[in-house]
C-alpha cells in the first residue's frame, strides 16, 4: 500500500525547494508557519531564516502565527508536544527525545513634500524653461483643477516607471521620436494645421464639392438634400478662403465630428458616382483626422511627461532635503543596494551570504517585479557552486501564494508574475540537481460546502477562471478555479450558530463575527456605517480615516484657531457646540442671538450665570493661556487628559459623543503635532496652519474581531475571514480610468476621453479595461473566499434597470445562484426577494456567562498614591535659575535709523551661520544678502555689519573642523542630566570616529577674553550639552566651544568647568 503524500507536508518540508500554488483558505501561511518550525526543529539558526512579505498585515499575520505555535510548544506537556511534532513531521510521536522537545521550546512628512514639489513644478514653469511653462499651460488649460492635482497623483504613483521610460533608448532627446513612433506618426506635428489643410484648397476640391452638392440635392427630401446644403455651404467657405474643419467633420464623421465615420453617407436616389466620392473623400478625410488626433494624443503625452519628469525631480529633491524615504525607496534602494556593483553590491551580498540559509516568501501573489528582483539577489547565490551549502547547510527557497487573489496591480504586482518567477526557478533548482516541487494546496480548511459550492458555480465559466489564474494555458497546467472541500471542516447546520475556530465547537454569533466588505470607499460605505450606529449596532468604524475630514480632528483644529482669534465668532461656535464644549444648540442661540459684541464677549458675559458656559469658557482661555508657552503636543496632551466635572477626561468625552474610532484620529493628530515640534514647528500657530492643507489617511489595524461588525473594502479584507461575511456592494460601475495609459510594452500615452483616442491610445485602454475587468473578478473571489459559515451578498440598483442587465458583479453571482436550481429557495423578505442556498440560520442559545469566584482586594489596591513631581522638560538657557531671554515680538522691528537690539542681531546671524556654510564660498555673500534683504527694516549698514561677522567667522581656517564634513546646524538634543529631562538644540554638532564636538554660537560685544569672565548660563548650556552627548557617544571624547562672532574667537570650554557647573 502506498501512502498519499500531504501537500502540506510535502510543501513544509525543509529539504525542498518549493513554489505553492494555494486557494484561499487551504493554510498558505499555515504551511509557511510550519515550515519554519521545522527549520528551527532541524537546527536551522533563527537569524538565518529570512521571511519576505511586502505588505505589513502579512507579515504580522505571519509573525503572530509563529509565536503562537512556538508559545504552545513552550508549556506543553511531553505527551501532547510529540503529538504535535509527529503531525508537523510526519514522525513516530513515541520516537521524540527530551533533547529534541527541550530544543522545540527554546508612515504627514509625505504630505508636505509632495506640496513643495507640486510648488516647485509651478515655480519653475514661470521661470526660464519653456518646454515645462508650455507644457504646465497647456494641462492646466486643458483639465480642471481637480484632474490637475490627480494628474500629480497618478504621476507620483507612476514616477518610476515613467522615469524608467523616459530615460530609455536615448533619454529626453530622443523622447519626441519614440512619442511620435508610439502614436503611429513620422513626425508631431499641429493637429489643428493637420485638419485645416485637410478641409482647404487645394486637397478639398471646390469643383467636386458644388458638384456632389447639386447632386444631393436631387436626392431624398429628408436626408440628401440637408446634405446638398451642407456641401454647398462648405464650398462656398473654402471658395471664400476658410477653413470650415468642424462642419466638414460634421458631415462625413458621427457626434457633430467627434465620432467615428458615418455608415450611410446619402440614399440610392443620389448618382453612385456621387455616393463613391463621397466615399472616397471621407476616407481621405479619416485619415487627416486620425493623423491629428494622434499627434494631439502625442503632443499631450509630452507635455504630461514633461510635467512628470518636473515633478519627479522636485519630489526627490524635497525628500533629499527633509532626508525622508518613502516605501519605493526603500524597495529601489534594497535592490540598488543588492544588485549593483557600483553601490558594493558584492561586499553587501558576501556579508549576507553568511547569514542567511532559508527564504521564505508570503503573499508572493502581490509582489511586484522589483520586489522579486530583491528575492532573486538574496538567493542567487543559493543555487550556485559552493553557494548552495553553507556551513553544510543546503540553502532552500519557499514561496506560498495564489495567484487567484492577485489585487494589488497599483503597486505593481501581476498574476502572471508568480508563474513567470516559479518556472524561472524550476530551471535554476533542478539545473544543478536539486529539488524543486509546484506545490498545490487545493482544500479549504476555511469554509463550508455551501460557501464553496456557490464559490465554484461563479467562477464556472471558462473566461471568468481564465481572470483568476491568467497564464496558465501557456506557463503550466491550468488549475482548477473550484475549490475542494476539507472533511476535517465541520459543516453547517440549521441550529448550530457559528463555528469558533478556537474552540472548534459551535456557539452563537455576536457582532464580532460578521465581516462587510465593499468595493470602494463611498456613499453606500458611509451609510452602512451610518445605519448600524442608528440602530444600536456596536461597529468598530471606517477602516481609513481621511484625518482633514474627521469630526475630531476638525474640533481640536477648531480649539487651536479660536484660541489664536477669540474674535472668529463662526469657529468659536463650532467649538462651543463640539464634545469639547458640549453646548446644545438652544445654549448657543440664547448667548448669540442680539448679542453686543463678539461671541467670545457673549460667552463670558453668560459664564456669570449659567455653569456650562463658565465651564467652556474656562477651556477655552486655560487653552489660550498655555499656549503661551507649551508646545503643540504638550497643550493637546493635556487638554485631551483633562478632566470634567463628571471625571471623564477630554478624551473620553470625545470617544462617547463619537465613537471608538475618534481614538485613532485623536493619536494621528497627537502624532502630527509631535512631528511638528521635531520640524521645529514649537508655536499653535503655525501648528494649526500646517495641518490646514494636511490630506493625511489613517489606516486603522481591525484585523482581529473585538466584538464590533468590521466595515471595510474588500482590498482591506486581504487575508482575513469571519464567520459572517456580507457583500452588499455587488452593483457599480466600473471606474473609466484615466488619461494616463500605459502601452503593453511600458510605454505611456495620455489621453483625456475615449472621444479623443486614436488607435495607440484606444488599444492601450481596451487592454487597461480588459486588465480591470480580470482584476475585479479576482476581487471578488477574494470577498467571497473571507466567508467561515455564511455568506451574504445583495445589491442596490435603479428601479428602472432590469437585473439581467446589470453585470459587474451581481452578474456572475446572480448566474451562480441560478445554476444551483432546486437547491435555491425563494423566501419573502422584509425588503424583498431573499434567494437562500443552505439551511436556514435558527436561534442559538447564548452560552451562560461565567462567573469567576470572588477575590479579596489586597489593603494596597485602594490606597491612594503620592502625587508624583511633574515631570518638567527643561530646555538647557533654563536651567541652573537662569532664565533664557524672551524671543522678540515679530512686530518689534528697529524702524528706519532705529536701534537693532542684540537679540535681533543675534539671530540674525545665527541664521546665516547655519544656512551659509553650505553654499559654495563664492555665492555666500550673494546668499546672505539675499537672507538679509527680506528684513526690510534694516539698514545697509547693518545688513553689511552682520554678514562681515558671519563671513568672518566662515572664512578663518580655526573653524575649518567647525563646518566642515561630518557637521550638522541646529541639532536637536533630549536626554537626562542630573534626573530631569531636558530638550535643546544645538548650534553646531561635529561628529568623527575620533571625537565629538558641540559649539554654540555667541555674538555678545566685546567678548569676553577668557571662559571665565562668559556668563555662567553659557558654560552650564554646554555641560547640558556634552553631558547628554557622552551617553550616546560613550566610545570617544565629547569637546565643547563657543565662537564668538566678535573677533572671531573659538573658545573651548574645559570638562572641569562644566562638571562644576552641572555640580551647582
Amino acid at each position: 500500500m502506498t501512502a498519499t503524500l500531504d501537500p502540506q507536508a510535502l510543501a513544509a518540508d525543509p529539504a525542498v525547494n518549493a513554489f505553492v500554488m494555494a486557494n484561499a483558505g487551504s493554510g498558505k501561511t499555515t504551511t509557511l508557519v510550519s515550515r519554519v518550525a521545522r527549520l528551527l526543529l532541524g537546527g536551522s539558526r533563527p537569524d538565518a531564516v529570512l521571511c519576505l512579505t511586502f505588505t505589513k498585515a502579512a507579515a504580522a499575520e505571519m509573525q503572530r502565527r509563529l509565536y503562537e505555535r512556538l508559545g504552545k510548544w513552550a508549556v506543553a506537556p511531553n505527551a501532547s508536544l510529540r503529538a504535535e511534532l509527529g503531525k508537523l513531521e510526519q514522525r513516530d510521536p513515541a520516537g521524540y527525545s527530551a533533547a529534541e522537545l527541550s530544543r522545540a521550546r527554546t508612515d504627514i512628512e509625505a504630505e508636505a513634500i509632495r506640496s513643495r514639489a507640486r510648488d516647485r513644478v509651478a515655480e519653475r514653469s514661470l521661470a526660464d524653461d519653456p518646454g515645462l511653462s508650455e507644457a504646465y499651460a497647456t494641462m492646466a488649460g486643458k483639465l480642471d483643477f481637480q484632474a490637475f492635482e490627480a494628474m500629480f497623483v497618478r504621476f507620483e504613483e507612476k514616477r518610476a516607471a515613467i522615469a524608467d521610460w523616459v530615460t530609455a533608448d536615448g533619454g529626453p532627446a530622443t523622447l519626441v521620436h519614440r512619442i511620435a513612433q508610439r502614436v503611429g506618426v513620422q513626425t508631431l506635428e499641429d493637429p489643428e494645421a493637420i485638419e485645416r489643410a485637410a478641409v482647404s484648397a487645394p486637397a478639398l476640391d471646390i469643383d467636386n464639392w458644388f458638384a456632389a452638392a447639386g447632386a444631393a440635392a436631387n436626392g431624398n427630401e429628408k436626408t440628401d438634400r440637408p446634405l446638398g446644403l451642407k456641401l454647398q455651404a462648405v464650398a462656398e467657405a473654402v471658395r471664400a478662403g476658410a477653413a470650415p474643419v468642424q462642419a466638414v467633420k460634421a458631415i462625413f464623421f458621427t457626434d457633430g465630428g467627434d465620432g467615428g465615420p458615418r455608415k450611410t453617407l446619402a440614399t440610392k436616389a443620389v448618382h453612385p458616382a456621387t455616393v463613391e466620392w463621397l466615399a472616397g473623400e471621407q476616407e481621405r478625410l479619416f485619415d487627416a483626422v486620425s493623423r491629428a488626433r494622434a499627434c494631439r494624443v502625442g503632443w499631450d503625452t509630452l507635455h504630461a511627461l514633461t510635467l512628470a519628469g518636473a515633478y519627479a525631480f522636485e519630489y526627490e529633491a524635497a525628500k533629499t532635503a527633509r532626508g525622508a524615504l518613502d516605501f519605493a525607496d526603500l524597495i529601489s534602494a534594497a535592490l540598488k543596494l543588492l544588485s549593483d556593483q557600483e553601490t558594493g553590491a558584492a561586499w553587501v551580498l558576501f556579508k549576507l551570504d553568511g547569514g542567511v540559509d532559508h527564504i521564505l516568501v508570503d503573499e508572493a501573489q502581490d509582489t511586484s517585479p522589483e520586489q522579486w528582483g530583491i528575492v532573486r539577489a538574496l538567493t542567487d547565490e543559493f543555487f550556485r557552486g559552493d553557494g548552495a551549502r553553507q556551513g553544510g547547510v543546503e540553502r532552500t527557497l519557499f514561496v506560498v501564494g495564489d495567484e487567484k487573489q492577485s489585487i494589488f496591480s497599483f503597486q505593481g504586482a501581476a498574476p502572471e508574475r508568480l508563474l513567470y518567477e516559479s518556472q524561472n526557478y524550476r530551471r535554476l533548482i533542478e539545473g544543478v540537481n536539486r529539488r524543486f516541487e509546484d506545490v498545490q494546496l487545493l482544500e479549504s480548511w476555511r469554509s463550508t460546502p455551501e460557501v464553496l459550492a456557490f464559490v465554484d458555480g461563479v467562477f464556472f465559466d471558462a473566461d471568468r477562471a481564465r481572470a483568476l489564474s491568467p497564464g496558465r494555458g501557456l506557463i503550466g497546467d491550468r488549475v482548477d478555479a473550484r475549490i475542494q472541500h476539507r472533511a476535517a471542516r465541520p459543516d453547517v447546520a440549521a441550529d448550530e450558530g457559528v463555528h469558533d475556530k478556537g474552540s472548534g465547537q459551535w456557539r452563537a454569533a455576536d457582532w464580532g463575527d460578521v465581516l462587510i466588505l465593499v468595493k470602494k470607499r463611498g456613499p453606500m460605505f458611509e451609510e452602512i456605517l451610518r445605519a448600524l450606529k442608528q440602530s444600536g449596532v456596536p461597529v468598530a468604524g471606517a477602516d481609513r480615516l481621511k484625518l482633514s475630514e474627521h469630526a475630531v480632528f476638525q474640533d481640536l483644529l477648531a480649539l487651536g484657531r479660536a484660541a489664536l482669534f477669540l474674535n472668529d465668532d463662526l469657529t468659536l461656535a463650532g467649538v462651543l457646540r463640539s464634545p469639547l464644549c458640549d453646548l446644545s444648540e438652544d445654549d448657543l442661540y440664547a448667548m448669540a442671538h442680539g448679542r453686543q459684541g463678539s461671541l467670545w464677549k457673549a460667552l463670558r458675559i453668560r459664564a456669570e450665570t449659567d455653569p456650562a458656559a463658565r465651564a467652556a469658557a474656562v477651556l477655552i482661555s486655560g487653552f489660550r493661556a498655555a499656549a503661551r508657552d507649551r508646545t503643540p503636543f504638550d497643550l493637546y496632551a493635556s487638554l485631551l487628559n483633562r478632566l470634567d466635572e463628571r471625571g471623564l477626561t477630554i478624551r473620553q468625552r470625545l470617544l462617547t459623543r463619537l465613537g471608538a474610532e475618534a481614538g485613532d484620529a485623536i493619536d494621528a493628530f497627537l502624532d502630527q503635532a509631535q512631528a511638528a515640534e521635531m520640524r521645529g514647528v514649537l508655536d499653535l500657530e503655525r501648528f494649526c496652519h500646517g495641518l490646514s492643507s494636511l490630506t493625511q489617511t489613517v489606516k486603522r489595524e481591525m484585523d482581529e474581531p473585538r466584538g464590533e461588525v468590521r466595515v471595510m473594502t474588500t482590498h482591506s479584507a486581504k487575508g482575513l475571514e469571519a464567520p459572517i461575511v456580507i457583500l452588499p456592494d455587488t452593483i457599480f460601475e466600473e471606474p473609466k480610468g484615466d488619461a494616463l495609459l500605459e502601452t503593453e510594452d511600458g510605454g505611456f500615452l495620455w489621453c483625456g476621453s475615449s472621444k479623443a483616442d486614436c488607435e495607440a491610445s484606444a488599444e492601450a485602454r481596451e487592454a487597461r479595461k480588459r486588465r480591470n475587468e480580470e482584476e475585479s473578478l479576482r476581487l471578488l473571489y477574494v470577498g467571497l473566499t473571507r466567508a467561515r459559515d455564511r455568506l451574504i451578498v445583495g445589491g442596490r440598483f435603479a428601479a428602472n434597470r432590469k437585473l439581467e442587465n446589470i453585470r459587474a458583479w451581481w452578474g456572475p453571482l446572480d448566474e451562480a445562484v441560478r445554476a444551483l436550481g432546486d437547491a435555491v429557495r425563494t423566501i419573502e423578505g422584509p425588503h424583498g426577494v431573499i434567494r437562500r442556498y443552505g439551511p436556514d440560520p435558527q436561534p442559538h442559545p447564548r452560552a451562560a456567562a461565567v462567573v469567576g469566584q470572588a477575590v479579596t482586594p489586597p489593603p494596597w489596591l485602594t490606597v491612594v498614591a503620592g502625587d508624583e513631581a511633574a515631570a518638567r522638560v527643561l530646555s538647557p538657557s533654563r536651567m541652573g535659575g537662569i532664565e533664557a531671554q524672551p524671543a522678540p515680538s515679530p512686530l518689534a522691528r528697529s524702524g528706519p535709523g532705529g536701534t537693532l537690539g542684540r537679540f535681533r542681531r543675534g539671530d540674525l546671524i545665527h541664521r546665516l551661520l547655519e544656512r551659509l556654510p553650505d553654499i559654495a564660498i563664492d555665492d555666500r555673500p550673494d546668499v546672505a544678502s539675499r537672507l538679509l534683504s527680506r528684513e526690510r527694516d534694516l539698514t545697509d549698514d547693518q545688513r553689511a555689519e552682520m554678514i562681515a561677522a558671519a563671513m568672518e567667522v566662515l572664512a578663518d581656517a580655526r573653524f575649518a573642523p567647525v563646518f566642515g564634513p561630518g557637521s550638522r546646524p541646529e541639532v536637536a538634543l533630549t536626554g537626562r542630566v542630573n534626573g530631569a529631562a531636558v530638550s535643546g538644540r544645538m548650534d553646531r554638532l561635529v561628529v568623527t570616529p575620533e571625537r565629538v564636538l558641540v559649539v554654540d554660537y555667541k555674538t555678545n560685544r566685546p567678548a569676553p577674553e577668557r571662559i571665565e569672565e562668559a556668563d555662567p548660563s553659557y558654560v552650564l548650556q554646554l555641560a547640558v550639552y556634552v553631558s547628554i552627548l557622552g551617553q550616546i557617544y560613550p566610545d570617544r571624547p565629547v569637546e565643547a566651544a563657543l565662537v564668538w562672532t566678535d573677533g572671531p574667537r573659538l573658545m573651548a570650554v574645559p570638562r572641569p568647568l562644566m562638571d562644576a557647573a552641572l555640580m551647582r
